[in-house]
């Protein structure tokens, strides 16, 4: 499951290279973001939005901020699969 919305969320960057051309500061592209975000958590995503200008000051950072979202999702996914197997 974790591997499966890992995938989902990858797919999704097709669409970022419409986005690079959007600016997310006007009022409409702030709607289109919050607009999207609710739909993709409504299917199951975690959105996590980086700025780009972090990415170019802190790769690393940004690395392990994204790696730790995973090992979250990770521990979320075997805590409710334990859960439903009555396990604790």
């Amino acid at each position: 499951m974790v591997w499966k919305s890992f995938a989902r969320a990858a797919g999704s960057m097709s669409g970022f290279a419409q986005d690079v051309c959007q600016i997310h500061t006007t009022k409409e592209g702030k709607h289109h973001d919050q607009q999207r975000d609710w739909f993709l958590t409504e299917k199951g995503y975690r959105v996590l939005r980086i700025p780009g200008y972090e990415v170019l000051r802190d790769a690393a950072g940004v690395r392990r901020r994204i790696e730790s979202e995973i090992d979250q999702r990770v521990k979320e996914t075997r805590s409710a699969a334990d859960s439903s197997r009555g396990g604790t």
